[in-house]
């Protein structure tokens, strides 16, 4: 009879050799394939878009990496927004599928995979990993300029009902007193008193988030200086081709009662150097892109002063001249389509 240790019979092999957690492995690893599988199941579920229903058809039949990427492409074709409820729960069940994929690949312990039977588990990981890339935020930078997105034109006393769309430049003017009450009233107006309007299309970039830490600016030209402005978001839709004093109409009522960036009076919308200003707008633009407020621009308020500031406007600007025309600049984060 053989008596060295690792002959004979399996019981005769040492303890250390035995591996009791086995089962314990086993149970955890079973129950990690079952969560992915079902998180996979919640993702074809969920997926909102008309564009997807093939990729839903794909993660059965492809597996979550391909199918995870063509989502994506079509999520953006269709005009979608990840900021939307559903996509970011569809999203959500992606990344950690994904990642429990990834989990398995490298742990080298693969479970059973009948949706993607003739998929190698190299290739999958490659693609799990670049469809979880494409989740990553998506930084844009975005300049608005030009009549096609920018409305702006300016209003006055003297020609309460004309429109002054074709004036290439714009004004804002004394005298204008508005007190801090309650309702706000305005007072001092006279025939030269003015104001001027703005506006960009933001419809493509609703849904977007503004990047953190990064300011929204409006920029202008001014061509003739004076008293700096308050600038207001206007509460009022109106159209450049036809608004006038009188339509709009000038009162307190058709503006916010506190100024773009802070509160209270004077505003501090500069009009005092010539050349290129800035104003930081980045309340404004972050309430318009998240649909909290409704966009109907600005509108900039002489605040007592009676000398008026010129600045560039966008209508009827061609050619060189088209350098000045007013722009907003911001950066975005998952920018809407």
């Amino acid at each position: 009879m053989q008596t060295a240790l690792g002959h004979g019979h399996p019981s005769m092999l040492p303890s250390q050799h035995k591996t009791p957690d086995a089962g314990v492995s086993a149970r955890r690893k079973a129950s990690l394939c079952s969560a992915s599988a079902s998180l996979t199941r919640a993702a074809q579920w969920i997926s909102p878009k008309p564009l997807e229903q093939t990729a839903r058809v794909l993660v059965g039949r492809w597996g979550l990496g391909p199918a995870c990427l063509l989502v994506a492409f079509a999520h953006v074709l269709d005009g979608g927004s990840i900021l939307n409820p559903r996509p970011l729960v569809w999203w959500g069940c992606l990344l950690i599928a994904s990642l429990m994929a990834w989990r398995r690949r490298v742990a080298k312990s693969p479970c059973s995979r009948p949706h993607r039977p003739r998929e190698k588990q190299g290739v999958h990981s490659a693609l799990t990993l670049l469809a979880w890339c494409t989740m990553l935020p998506c930084i844009g930078g975005v300049i608005l300029r030009g009549p096609s997105v920018t409305s702006d034109t300016y209003i006055r006393k003297l020609y309460a009902n004309w429109n002054l769309n074709a004036e290439p430049q714009g004004w804002w003017d004394g005298p204008l007193t508005i007190n801090t009450a309650t309702p706000q009233v305005i007072s001092g107006v006279t025939t030269d008193t003015s104001a001027l309007l703005i506006k960009f299309d933001l419809r493509s970039f609703v849904g977007a988030t503004l990047m953190p830490n990064k300011t929204a600016w409006l920029n202008y030209f001014v061509t003739d200086t004076g008293n700096s402005a308050s600038l207001r978001e206007l509460l009022v839709p109106w159209n450049e081709s036809t608004v006038t004093w009188t339509n709009l109409p000038f009162a307190s009522s058709s503006w916010s009662s506190t100024n773009v960036g802070g509160v209270g009076l004077p505003g501090a919308f500069p009009g005092v150097v010539t050349g290129w200003q800035r104003f930081d707008v980045t309340s404004s633009v972050a309430a318009w892109l998240a649909g909290s407020r409704a966009n109907n621009g600005w509108i900039a308020l002489p605040t007592g002063g009676t000398n008026g500031v010129r600045v560039e406007l966008s209508t009827s600007r061609v050619g060189t001249t088209a350098v000045l025309s007013p722009f907003l600049d911001f950066t975005t984060l998952f920018a809407g389509q």
